[in-house]
């Protein structure tokens, strides 16, 4: 039933083992020495597969790293260079924001002296001679308000506080870097 072919092949490997058997029989250090350098030659193949391996592993492990720190390298000069333009826009509302309180505190000062309460609220005096007759009034109205003057000054820095905040947020949305209300929060309701 066995084909012939592989009883011969089974018949040459079994003297082929015998005689191998009968070998390390007779020479059993010289057979032990040539076992252990075959196993040596064995475990450092596979000595060296894994430290292919391991070299893969750390030479992919550096490259991980290196792409982390250029990363990290690239986000710290994103930040420092928005640090930068925030810094010249803060420097440029600065100067906006002088020139804004100039004017308001100009304006405000006239409007102030126009519309102090002794020149307001004065009567005409009469001349000599005439009948007095009644005083008249020529004040701001029933809807003025009266403030002291140091309220009335903070109410204009507040005012061109305000107006700076608001141009130099008209900027940000202008370069970008700031978005309107209504586009982050489009429900109303919040």
């Amino acid at each position: 039933m066995i084909p012939l072919a592989i009883k011969l092949f089974l018949g040459s490997l079994w003297k082929r083992l015998t005689a191998l058997l009968s070998l390390v029989g007779r020479y059993p250090w010289q057979a032990a020495v040539i076992a252990l350098c075959g196993l040596s030659l064995w475990l450092w193949h596979g000595k060296s597969v894994q430290h292919r391996g391991w070299v893969a592993e750390i030479a992919a492990r550096n490259a991980d790293k290196v792409q982390w720190q250029a990363n990290l390298a690239a986000q710290i000069a994103q930040v420092k260079a928005q640090e930068a333009k925030s810094a010249a826009q803060a420097k440029d509302n600065a100067h906006v924001e002088t020139e804004i309180r100039t004017v308001y505190r100009d304006r405000g000062n006239a409007n102030a002296e126009r519309m102090r309460f002794d020149k307001v609220c004065r009567s005409p005096a009469s001349s000599p001679g005439q009948d007095s007759p009644a005083p008249v009034d020529h004040g701001p109205g029933p809807d003025a308000v009266l403030l002291e003057r140091r309220d009335y000054d903070l109410l204009i820095d507040n005012t061109a506080r305000l107006e700076a905040v608001h141009q130099w947020g008209e900027a940000l949305l202008k370069d970008g870097t700031a978005v309107k209300a209504e586009n982050v929060f489009p429900d109303p309701a919040f």
